[in-house]
């Protein structure tokens, strides 16, 4: 699993190069970060793995005391695919790009976290312990980073001003991606032990 995710971050690495080179020298960037670009994709890719190592980390045995913490970060990682992905325009069933896109989306997004709330309600304290244990852990931490390149990447999504403002949001975005992906891999070696 973690030659896989090497694997990601060297690509990841090689398209920022490249596309820097191709839109900073040659003022070429529609392939870089256009809707669908290559950025985009290699989001979507990376957003897929985490949410994978999420699964299969909420699955594991050893994983009792953070299961629901699991759980929570898995919906969240569902969450941010919906937002990269634009489901409205390939070509999906009504029904699907209901489910996946709009109201249909939020409707899910907000059950899926209600039900989770619940659950945490059930032993609260034993929750909110381990959500303290796990926002002060280096996992915590490197959350807490991804978190702030993410909203970096939104900030640059407002700078319509800036040249190529597109390109370092996106970098941005995948930087904070790959971070989260690290966390989740962190979860699901723990909760393998």
């Amino acid at each position: 699993m973690t030659n896989i995710f090497r694997l990601l971050m060297v690509s990841a690495v090689a398209l920022v190069i490249v596309a820097s080179i191709s839109i900073f020298a040659f003022g070429n960037s529609d392939w870089a970060y256009s809707e669908s670009g290559c950025f985009e994709v290699a989001q979507d890719i990376i957003l897929c793995f985490a949410l994978i190592v999420f699964v299969l980390a909420s699955l594991m045995r050893g994983n009792r005391q953070e299961k629901l913490i699991t759980v929570f970060f898995a919906i969240l990682t569902y969450t941010f695919i919906l937002r990269e992905l634009d489901f409205e325009k390939m070509g999906l069933p009504d029904w699907l790009v209901f489910l996946f896109h709009g109201k249909g989306r939020n409707i899910s997004i907000a059950i899926a976290f209600i039900i989770v709330g619940i659950l945490a309600l059930r032993d609260y304290k034993n929750y909110i312990a381990k959500s303290i244990e796990f926002m002060l852990s280096k996992r915590g931490a490197l959350m807490i980073i991804a978190g702030v390149l993410l909203l970096a990447g939104g900030l640059f999504d407002k700078m319509d001003k800036l040249p190529n403002n597109e390109f370092f949001e996106e970098v941005f975005e995948l930087s904070g991606y790959f971070v989260y992906t690290s966390v989740a891999i962190m979860t699901y070696k723990k909760c393998k032990k």
